[in-house]
């Protein structure tokens, strides 16, 4: 789990990153950063995903993807990963290398 310093916090945080920031996405993600000193993220699911309790666990699966991406290589980004459609149906272990990989894009 993302501890509340690792969190985008308030919608001026997420509207600058998405506004200002640069974006990278594959099919089941779009990364929208900021290079920062402090990593921050937030999670954007839109409803044209599911309802709410498959919204709620796509949401738990990418914290708990960033987490263990973050434990083994910090990263210095702000960052608003928007989860696509498509998303719902892919498995933990898909989510986590779509988010690794978008992560290291974004990183290069």
């Amino acid at each position: 789990m993302l501890s509340r310093g690792f969190r985008l916090t308030g919608g001026d945080e997420i509207r600058e990153v998405v506004k200002l920031g640069l974006r990278t996405s594959n099919q089941h993600l779009t990364l929208h950063y900021m290079i920062s000193e402090q990593p921050k993220f937030a999670i954007v699911v839109s409803r044209a995903v599911g309802g709410a309790v498959q919204r709620n666990l796509l949401k738990r699966r990418a914290r708990s993807a960033i987490f263990e991406i973050m434990s083994v290589q910090p990263v210095g980004l702000n960052a608003v990963l928007r989860l696509r459609p498509g998303s719902a149906k892919a498995s933990y272990a898909e989510f986590l290398t779509s988010i690794s990989a978008l992560i290291k894009k974004a990183t290069q």
